[in-house]
């Protein structure tokens, strides 16, 4: 009963490779995709990713900011029109794979559709995870990785 989350390579290659670019402080942004459903099963097929911009960052914390979503918003309206935000993406250098409590705050404030996930990348470590809403929690969940 996972939702199940398909990605394709070249997706997740851009995801990585932005979170390669800062290895000393987390970085972030958001997946554009389609919500499908097969048999009452959601399922979700990423579009695109778009990169935060004017966000705020440490070494251990992200948080978008209003600047961050108006960017987010010209940039998903002129590259993917009308096809929804279905999840979200932030670094953790050195630190794992987890959601903390900041990062938990946001996923609750932001992306709290029962289909939104977050990925986690450790771009040092070279690990990533995803974390899907599953009966009111936050839980792991695993993904398809389309060629």
């Amino acid at each position: 009963d996972d939702l199940h989350i398909f990605l394709t390579e070249e997706v997740l290659g851009e995801v990585v490779g932005w979170s390669k670019t800062d290895l000393d402080r987390e970085l972030g942004g958001v997946f554009i995709g389609d919500l499908h459903s097969h048999k009452g099963m959601p399922w979700l097929q990423i579009a695109g990713y778009i990169r935060a911009r004017k966000y705020e960052n440490t070494a251990a914390s992200f948080k978008f900011t209003h600047d961050s979503f108006s960017a987010i918003s010209r940039e998903k309206e002129q590259r993917f029109n009308d096809r929804p935000i279905v999840g979200w993406h932030h670094t953790h250098p050195g630190y794992g794979i987890f959601l903390s409590g900041t990062d938990m705050f946001s996923h609750r404030s932001f992306f709290n559709l029962p289909w939104m996930f977050a990925m986690v990348v450790d771009p040092r470590a070279g690990t990533l995870g995803f974390f899907q809403w599953k009966k009111s929690q936050v839980v792991p969940c695993g993904f398809f990785f389309v060629r």
